[in-house]
């Protein structure tokens, strides 16, 4: 028997194919056909012969016209044709009737990964169409499909739903973002069994003509339209609402934080708020806001709060603040605000000026917050501090309101250039004060626009619960520095909230800025911090310890006392340094007993690292000389408009498991994988950029992951601008220190159009662009290693399932294992764990790999089951992105409700742990059932 009578699945993207050959009809056993990403424009007249193709993917090639070729696979469930020039579908298509899935719109998303895909915010907001499939009307003959399931009209210009899609009877998932509807009205008794609706990128202002009639609907993406409310009965309306995605829409009847969350679900949150106002004894407002103080040393912010908020004040030297000092103060009066509301709370945050705290005060802007930058008017170097708070404050408070206060105008007066107030929107206002006898009449200018200001804030403007306050009264009022979490339940429950409840609260305040509770860290979920200037000032403690200083930011668990040795801290030692950890502020080294404070670490790299000349592509690393790098360097940059201070030190504290060694310090480090292949990435704040430097024999592993912890970097930050650049490879930059580089982003789309090469901005040489690309990695945009961890081969529709379970469990996993072998066999799954690896390999490297290409998490919930902080962090972090979903198995008996998963649906779904069933055998089978809808979808 040869190959081709074998061969069942065959994968040739991206390989510029115009035609395909004749024999391919002899693969008589295929019944998986991948050809997106050519350049084919007609099928050849064999193809029918491929009697068992179940699933074929035409996308993004050159496809005018629909070919009827496809028309004649009857055993046809999978249909991609998306990105191609097509204008019309034939009502041939009536043939496929086993036809489960049609893709004909525009969509560059990947198919295979969520019942409605991730997209990335660049990609779906540029999504092209206007050059590709323009289907504005359906054949009738699609209705009479009778097992289709999912139909994606992304991308088409629809301004109305073609009427044949209300008659689809068998229709669970439609896409239709990105097209132009105002509106949309699903009538009564069509579309029953629709379990997934994408109306994202549309011009929809209303929600309930388009939801009313769908009260089965599982999942509604309708991000970036221009939804204004939201109805206060949407909860009873669709009540199986598991997923719902908002972002990007003017809501102003919800407050903002909990849905303006890019490629968040944020079903529970929303329905916790509308439920709690319908089950409210009254709605009230929240008169509280953050208003944070910032700019450089000795500008006088100390001076001008104190001003502000004690008017019998006189001007007099202060000590400079160390880290941040938090104190509160209460408008008793504001005529902008509704007649009768109560005071408007300032908690007024004022931050250090020292260079060494603005990296960790990143951490601490907050949106709903008001901003005063302080500068001094006398001084011209000063406006080389707008750039840097300006851009800190509008990436990460989303665009919160600023005040830009020019001090000391009695010294001197001094105007700042029109162009900042063009450029950053969020300035309210640039006043001009001074705290000397005789300006007292410009702060009270100041206090007057904060006053104007504070009416304009989001939480201002909507109702919450009156329980919900309560409970911030409570907490308020509660003299302690911190409580405990079973004690907060118990408040929460005096009030008449459920533990769901009061953790929708916990969460709301501590985004607000008002208590510190991190519910998903098992070492912090024990604690509420309701005096978050006690957490704060714990975290500087550190910064400021002369004996850290001068060891360079290194301290150990011996040092705990030295730091923390007050009473007021003595008792959380373990939860401040969890903290710091959370907040990126510390690393823990491989003995897990001695730990790095990032800000305090040296500016210079150690002696043992050497770049080879003048060259930074090349470096030499003393430790590893007798380590043969038998793969050419790679080398990336990632440049920056406006780099936020501590990328680098951010970036040490994700990728600490790949350290080599103790070779890091502030601007860089050094990182292994495997025998012999290594990274530096270094960060240039001058020139706003990171470069990475990339050699070894499996250099494609570790650039990725390189690449993942810097996504996260950037996704901390909000809408951060950067490009990734590449450098030439053409025989004149190989042989110059001085390099010609290419945009990645140009490159793709150079790709995308067919285009093989791109000329050299140096040489005029013509250089290969895959050979560019292929310089950092195998791939520089996917997954370099498509693998189960396990050495086994992922096909590209698979889903990575990763299993987590302790030693005890082995057999138990193994059963389930057997079970899903079903799903391995069809190709729709892999397999890989936490406990088996590859000798010669790091456990902990390998676990984070794994959970970073896996789309599903399934820990198996048992007293073995002991997760690390970095399994932990990463499984929280990709499941909030809505990259993994996490589904706990409850396999032997122990305190689930206890545990950080016991927010999630586990399996069973009648919350019985598998090894006590009466029945084991039918237990383990209906989870694997379970698991395999789930993969499905």
């Amino acid at each position: 028997m040869t190959i081709a009578d074998r061969l069942e699945r065959l994968n040739l993207d991206n390989n510029r194919l115009e035609a395909l050959p004749d024999w391919i009809g002899q693969l008589s056993q295929l019944r998986y056909l991948s050809l997106p990403n050519n350049q084919l424009w007609q099928l050849p007249d064999t193809l029918d012969q491929l009697v068992n193709l179940e699933h074929i993917d035409l996308s993004n090639n050159r496809f005018s016209q629909f070919p009827l070729m496809v028309c004649r696979l009857s055993q046809l469930k999978e249909l991609y044709i998306c990105r191609n020039y097509i204008r019309q579908l034939p009502s041939d298509i009536v043939q496929l009737q086993q036809l489960e899935v049609l893709f004909i719109g525009n969509s560059t998303y990947d198919k295979e990964q969520r019942v409605v895909v991730e997209y990335s915010s660049d990609t779906r907001s540029n999504l092209s169409t206007t050059t590709h499939n323009a289907l504005t009307d359906l054949p009738l003959e699609l209705a009479q499909l009778p097992q289709l399931r999912y139909l994606d009209l992304t991308g088409l210009q629809l301004t109305q739903l073609p009427p044949v899609v209300l008659g689809i009877r068998t229709l669970q998932y439609l896409f239709l973002s990105r097209n132009l509807f105002t509106e949309l009205a699903i009538p009564p008794d069509t579309l029953l069994g629709l379990k997934a609706l994408d109306l994202g990128y549309n011009q929809i202002s209303q929600l309930l003509p388009a939801i009313e009639n769908i009260p089965q609907l599982e999942a509604l993406y309708i991000d970036n339209n221009r939804i204004e409310q939201l109805p206060p009965d949407m909860v009873y309306l669709m009540p199986n609402l598991g997923e719902l995605w908002l972002y990007g829409n003017p809501i102003g009847n919800v407050p903002r934080e909990l849905f303006d969350r890019d490629l968040q679900n944020v079903a529970a949150e929303v329905y916790s708020y509308l439920r709690s106002l319908r089950e409210a004894d009254a709605e009230v407002f929240l008169y509280e806001a953050k208003m944070v103080v910032v700019g450089k040393g000795s500008v006088g912010k100390t001076t001008l709060i104190k001003k502000m908020t004690r008017p019998d004040y006189h001007l007099q030297a202060e000590a400079s603040t160390q880290g941040i000092d938090v104190q509160h103060a209460w408008t008793q009066y504001n005529s902008y605000l509704p007649q009768g509301a109560a005071p408007f709370k300032w908690n007024i945050w004022d931050f250090g000026g020292q260079d060494k705290y603005e990296a960790t005060h990143q951490f601490f802007i907050t949106p709903r917050s008001l901003y005063l930058f302080i500068t001094e008017a006398r001084k011209e170097s000063n406006l080389l501090d707008f750039d840097f708070w300006l851009n800190t404050i509008r990436i990460l408070s989303n665009d919160a309101p600023v005040i830009v206060v020019l001090s000391k105008i009695d010294e001197r007066d001094k105007d700042i250039p029109a162009f900042y107030k063009q450029r950053f929107q969020n300035i309210v206002e640039v006043v001009k004060t001074s705290c000397a006898d005789g300006y007292e009449h410009t702060i009270a200018y100041l206090v007057a626009l904060i006053k104007q200001t504070a009416a304009r804030l989001p939480q201002a403007q909507y109702t919450l619960s009156n329980k919900w306050l309560d409970v911030r009264r409570h907490l308020q009022q509660d003299k302690r520095d911190y409580i405990s979490y079973r004690e907060y339940l118990e408040i929460c429950d005096n009030y008449g909230l459920d533990q769901q409840r009061a953790d929708f609260v916990s969460q709301y305040l501590h985004d607000l800025g008002v208590i510190i509770h991190h519910q998903k860290d098992r070492r912090l979920k024990h604690t509420v911090i309701i005096k978050p200037d006690w957490g704060v000032d714990g975290v500087y403690a550190v910064l400021d310890n002369p004996k850290i200083i001068a060891q360079r930011g290194v301290f150990t668990d011996d040092n705990l006392d030295d730091i923390w040795g007050d009473l007021r801290y003595a008792e959380k030692q373990n939860e401040l340094l969890a903290l710091m950890q959370k907040f990126e502020l510390c690393v823990a080294l491989d003995d897990q007993k001695t730990y790095i404070a990032t800000e305090l670490l040296s500016l210079d790299p150690p002696d043992t690292l050497r770049w080879q000349g003048d060259s930074p592509f090349e470096f030499e690393y003393t430790a590893i000389d007798a380590v043969a790098i038998n793969s050419a360097a790679g080398y990336v940059e990632y440049r920056y408009p406006f780099m936020p201070a501590g990328m680098l030190m951010r970036f040490i504290v994700k990728s600490r498991l790949f350290m080599e060694g103790n070779v890091f310090w502030r601007y860089g480090t050094l990182l292994r994988y495997g025998t012999d292949t290594q990274a530096l990435v270094v960060e240039d704040y001058q020139r706003r950029k990171i470069s990475i430097t990339v050699k070894g024999s499996e250099k494609g592993t570790l650039l990725y992951m390189i690449r993942q912890f810097m996504d996260e970097i950037h996704l901390s930050f909000g809408k951060l601008e950067r490009e990734e650049w590449l450098p030439c490879i053409c025989q004149q930059c190989r042989s110059h220190t001085q390099k010609a580089f290419y945009k990645l982003n140009d490159l793709l789309r150079f790709q995308e159009k067919g285009k093989i090469t791109k000329e050299c901005p140096e040489s005029a040489d013509d250089v290969n662009i895959d050979l560019i690309m292929n310089s950092i990695a195998n791939n520089a945009t996917a997954k370099p290693n498509a693998t189960d961890g396990q050495g086994s081969a992922i096909a590209k529709t698979a889903k990575l399932l990763m299993l987590l379970y302790g030693t005890a469990d082995a057999a138990r996993a193994e059963r389930l294992i057997k079970l899903l072998r079903p799903l391995q066999e069809k190709g729709k799954i892999a397999i890989c764990d936490n406990q088996q690896v590859e000798a010669g390999k790091n456990r902990m490297q390998e676990i984070q790999i794994r959970l970073q290409n896996a789309h599903f998490a399934l820990p198996l919930i048992s007293p073995d089951l002991d997760l690390s902080d970095t399994e932990e962090d990463t499984l929280w972090r990709r499941q909030e992105r809505g990259e993994l979903r996490v589904i706990p198995i409850l396999l032997r008996t122990c305190l689930f409700d206890d545990t950080a998963f016991a927010k999630l649906t586990p399996l069973p779904d009648t919350r019985q742990f598998v090894e006590s069933a009466p029945d084991k055998d039918t237990a383990y089978a209906h989870i694997a059932q379970a698991i395999a809808q789930l993969v499905d979808k």
